[in-house]
């Protein structure tokens, strides 16, 4: 997945975006998020597909 490997590289308190336009992406990176330990910033509608935040917490 995208967001586990932008997640990985990035510092801590860094926000990572993920533009997908894979409609389960919009539960799946929310959950996977709470599971893994990192914040939820937004998930939004952008250009017909979804921009998801996340901020990485550890």
């Amino acid at each position: 997945m995208e967001m586990i490997r932008a997640i990985k590289t990035a510092e801590v308190g860094q926000v990572v975006e993920v533009l997908t336009s894979d409609s389960g992406s919009r539960t799946d990176i929310p959950k996977w998020a709470e599971k893994a330990g990192q914040e939820l910033v937004e998930v939004v509608s952008r250009d017909g597909g979804d921009a998801i935040l996340v901020r990485k917490v550890k």
